[in-house]
């Protein structure tokens, strides 16, 4: 055997090549509530173009994922975030936060991890909303907000359903940048038989961010109207009118009527008792007389307003 006799021999080397590692900066980007987050992953400007990335860990913080599918894995691309949507109903931004490591081209060397931190703006979440009116009555709705979330700042008015129903007080139309009181003063006619919903959707815009929420709905439930029509008779002077008040045969029959005005130029009432006056029967002018001691024929007119039975 040989002895260790301290004898040195020739040197040799020992060459280990080092390949680059990706260095990738920490990101940061803010997208509303159920809107994609258009996030590009950061890449390497001094060391090796990034090839793919790995995503280690996803805190989401409460948040639920409603669009794009986020997951960890290997072999992302860089667009893998893109179409990443989060749900925020809170009163505040939340972040949620990839961690991500990058991995070289060619090599395959993959660099320390790095953040991306995506600040969600909340949505607000205002509650569906009803009323009931009769035809042409005012809607007299305030818009709702949200109570736990962000404050609203205008509503977005997407479509109306008026089912049939044209309106007659108001301005109904879509539009967006509105205040809580844009359908207050709308009114529809309904002369149908029965009630007739008007729905709206809305969609709720938050102060300050300017998120949009999903949409709600306001139904708007219009009581039809009675139609009756204009009536005549002739009788002589000292006679009973014997007048009927008509109902409506097509719509909401009559419950009482309202005398709003009469009328009676050169004329005198000798019967009944011809005054203005709500909620009387149908035969409440039937025995009303009136005296004309003119030369010709003079007109009484009766103005009446027909009130449907509930």
């Amino acid at each position: 055997p040989l002895a260790n006799n301290g004898c040195e021999g020739n040197p040799f080397t020992v060459t280990v090549s080092v390949r680059p590692e990706p260095v990738v900066a920490d990101q940061s980007a803010t997208a509303c509530s159920d809107v994609a987050s258009a996030v590009s992953l950061n890449t390497d400007d001094n060391t090796p173009t990034v090839a793919t990335y790995n995503i280690t860990t996803i805190t989401a913080n409460g948040l639920t994922a409603s669009a794009g599918g986020p997951v960890t894995g290997t072999g992302f691309a860089q667009n893998v975030l893109a179409n990443d949507a989060w749900t925020n109903t809170n009163i505040s931004a939340v972040d949620v936060v990839y961690t991500v490591a990058p991995v070289a081209t060619t090599t395959g060397c993959v660099g320390n991890t790095f953040t991306v931190t995506l600040t969600v703006n909340p949505e607000p979440v205002v509650a569906n909303q009803t009323v009931t009116v009769c035809s042409d009555g005012t809607t007299g709705l305030t818009l709702g907000d949200d109570a736990n979330g962000p404050s609203v700042a205008t509503y977005r008015i997407t479509g109306i359903n008026a089912n049939g129903l044209t309106a007659s007080a108001g301005s109904p139309i879509a539009a967006a940048n509105l205040l809580a009181d844009v359908i207050s003063d709308d009114a529809w006619t309904n002369k149908t038989a029965a009630a007739v919903n008007v729905v709206y959707t809305i969609v709720p815009v938050a102060t300050t961010t300017g998120c949009e929420g999903n949409a709600f709905t306001v139904t708007v439930t219009v009581n039809p109207e009675p139609v009756v029509a204009d009536q005549t008779a002739t009788v002589c002077s000292d006679a009973t009118v014997g007048v009927t008040l008509g109902t409506d045969i097509n719509t909401p029959t009559v419950a009482s009527y309202n005398i709003t005005s009469i009328t009676h130029a050169n004329l005198t009432a000798s019967a009944g008792n011809p005054s203005t006056v709500n909620g009387v029967s149908n035969s409440e002018i039937s025995d009303d007389k009136w005296t004309n001691n003119t030369a010709t024929a003079q007109t009484v007119v009766y103005t009446v307003v027909p009130v449907a039975t509930t």
